[in-house]
């Protein structure tokens, strides 16, 4: 390791850092052991230090001496027993620090002053740790101030996500006014987001807020202090209503609402009503349903898509001055005086609200022309607001009696053309969405004429624009549309399968329904049980069509109490070896799945049964030792009778050599009587 400047000394099983590491040293990773302690002792002779992580380890104690290497510029010390921060050593010990990360520590408060240490802080993670769970809070006020309450100027990015905290405090919030990007994912008890809480971080950028079930309310103004907002993730949540407000930011701006129980309202509109400025994400997928005793044209969930669609086709054509909001300069139509303006007591100009879109009358006066006798309308510095959720409407009557005194109708201003004549959504101020579809003249006096109206003097009259050309133009949509609904290439079954959200995500495809994460989800099916030997198995199973964050498998042997459990098993996965069972025996074993809300049932009947029993294969070592066995007396056998063969041979060996000679006569040796034997002849 000489002259090394990066080492690894992760999963070492280490109680202390090294002492032979060498002092060029810039980058350490000493995660996954077992460390308890961290302070400049350990440290202190590594003065080129710039990277250091411990993550995974035992820490609990923590000191900020001053013997700390002056140039560590990032600390992870996430997932250590760390239950509090020690408070700031004099000395430059750490002043030059940019990323810290906390997460996962039982941490349960943060102090005044508590990263006074780090002046030039940019990044903090704090996210999975116990801020929130006891005291009121968690965070106090002054907790990212500086020594002297300064605020740190240099901290751009904060993860709180996981934490318990109910609320974004002022009070804390306020010392961070660099602040670009903040994440609130996946927080139980966040609530609401509400007050002046953004006003003191006019470069944030980012809100993450995705996965936090309980936040049910966000008072959409406090986005009004951020003029360089370009993210907004509210993914899973719990809002029912998304109110505009004053968009003043000059960077596009991109919304998540997927996934939150919304409620139908033409108020949702101005979400897709400037595609230039604002993009909501996954607007074909993301629901509202209507609301208790709605009435047409919600009767039945819709996508947000079809909201402007929807809300265009149900407007009246009218400007009535009780629709307008009393706040606002509201407009009043005579069949005598033609266009004037009335404003309340004590109000002068335009008032301005966040939460509606204003406009200047003069500049959509192309809409509505006088064209009496020579009458010109007095509403030069006079201006009409509409409802929360109303858009412009797309034509205006005709004012006056039939006989044509002082009548109103809708026609360009004299001199000018269609092409010439800008349409209504550029008069308006850039900060609203606005329809921006203009309709020609020839349209215009052809509704104009529409014998659907009846008209009694002194009455505003109403006119009933046939919409044809938009049902035409909403067929042609839902039959392109169709050729869009692609289900997505998900597998329940599959084996690491991507989640269908993610593949919805790189093409417009349909994805499976899916329960809230709020709710306990449905038991997975259980497919069967594969590759199993005398002390393993493979359990596979499909996954449920409910949010899953994991899985777990409890086994049993079959007839006995004891229960084993495998947990944290990744969601993605659909199958899982089981090991250490016990040959030829019968198990009996379950799947769960599990997310915030709990685990999945257990049913005993239905097509989806989560739990089946198995039996493991004999034990090859049983089978081994009896072949050795059998082998063994064959081969005992075999000696033995070889034994018994070779006595009965000598057996019959000396038997055989003990046997006397016996003498037989040969016949051919003896001659008959008077044969010559020699000369002689025998008698």
């Amino acid at each position: 390791m000489v002259g090394a400047d990066a080492v690894t000394l992760d999963n070492r099983g280490l109680e202390h850092l090294p002492r032979c590491l060498p002092r060029t040293l810039r980058s350490l990773d000493g995660s996954h052991n077992l460390l308890r302690s961290l302070s400049a002792s350990e440290l202190g002779h590594l003065p080129e230090l710039q990277v250091l992580s411990l993550r995974h380890n035992r820490i609990a104690q923590l000191r900020w001496d001053a013997g700390m290497p002056a140039s560590l510029r990032t600390l992870d010390l996430s997932y250590n027993l760390l239950a509090q921060l020690p408070p700031c050593a004099p000395g430059p010990a750490l002043r030059g620090l940019r990323a810290l990360a906390l997460a996962g520590n039982p941490l349960r408060a943060l102090r005044p002053g508590a990263f006074a240490c780090f002046p030039a802080l940019q990044t903090l993670n704090l996210s999975s740790s116990a801020l929130g769970t006891s005291e009121p809070g968690g965070i106090a006020a002054g907790a990212f101030a500086g020594a002297a309450g300064e605020p740190l100027t240099a901290l751009e990015i904060l993860d709180l996500s996981g934490t318990d905290l109910e609320r974004v405090e002022s009070g804390w919030i306020r010392d961070l006014p660099q602040l670009t990007s903040l994440y609130l994912r996946k927080m139980p008890r966040l609530r609401i987001l509400e007050g002046d809480i953004f006003k003191m971080t006019p470069n944030l950028r980012q809100l993450d807020c995705q996965d936090s079930p309980a936040l049910s309310s966000v008072h959409t103004h406090i986005f009004q202090d951020t003029p360089c907002l370009q993210i907004l993730l509210f993914q899973n949540c719990n809002l029912s209503s998304f109110s505009p407000w004053m968009v003043n930011s000059s960077q596009n701006l991109s919304v998540n609402l997927f996934g939150n129980p919304l409620l139908c309202s033409c108020e949702l509109s101005w979400l897709l009503m400037d595609a230039n400025r604002i993009f909501l994400r996954r607007a074909a997928d993301t629901m509202c349903t209507p609301a208790v005793g709605s009435k047409s044209p919600f009767s039945a969930p819709v996508s947000l898509s079809q909201l402007p669609d929807m809300c265009k086709s149900s407007q009246s054509t009218t400007l009535l001055a009780s629709t307008l909001h009393p706040l606002h300069s509201s407009v009043s139509i005579s069949s005598t005086q033609g266009l004037s303006t009335a404003q309340p007591t004590g109000q002068q100009g335009v008032t301005k609200s966040p939460f509606h879109i204003v406009a200047p009358l003069t500049q959509a006066s192309w809409m509505l022309k006088d064209a009496g006798k020579g009458t010109a309308p007095s509403t030069t510095n006079s201006t009409a607001g509409y409802s929360n959720g109303d858009a412009l409407p797309k034509a205006a009557g005709t004012v006056g009696s039939e006989h044509g005194e002082h009548a109103g109708s809708l026609s360009l201003e004299p001199g000018t053309s269609p092409a010439s004549t800008p349409p209504a959504s550029k008069h308006l101020d850039p900060s609203f969405p606005t329809s921006g579809k203009p309709t020609s003249t020839s349209q215009l006096h052809q509704r104009t004429h529409s014998p659907h109206h009846t008209t009694q003097e002194g009455e505003i009259p109403v006119f009933l624009l046939d919409d044809d050309s938009e049902e035409e133009e909403g067929s042609k949509e839902e039959t392109e549309g169709t050729h869009q609904n692609v289900f997505c290439d998900y597998h329940p079954c599959k084996h690491l399968q991507t989640p269908c959200a993610e593949l919805q995500r790189h093409s417009q495809c349909l994805c499976p329904g899916l329960s809230r994460e709020d709710t306990t989800p449905d038991p997975p099916k259980l497919q069967g049980v594969l590759e199993m030997t005398d002390s393993s198995a493979l359990i596979h199973w499909c996954a449920p069509n409910s949010v899953v964050l994991g899985y777990q498998i409890h086994y049993s042997v079959e007839g006995t109490t004891e229960n084993h459990s495998v947990v944290g098993i990744y969601a993605t996965a659909r199958q899982h070896p089981l090991y250490g069972l016990s040959p030829h025996t019968t198990y009996h074993v379950c799947v769960q799945a599990a997310n915030r809300a709990g685990l999945s049932p257990l049913p005993t009947s239905g097509w989806r049964k989560p739990c089946t029993t198995f039996t493991t294969k004999p034990s090859s070592v049983g089978i081994f030792a009896g072949l050795c066995a059998i082998s063994g007396l064959l081969l005992v056998s075999t000696l033995v009778l070889s034994l018994c063969l070779c006595q009965q041979y000598q057996t019959l060996n000396r038997q055989n050599s003990d046997t006397p000679l016996v003498a037989f006569k040969n016949h051919q040796f003896f001659e008959l009587p008077g044969m010559s034997f020699g000369g002689k002849t025998l008698t």
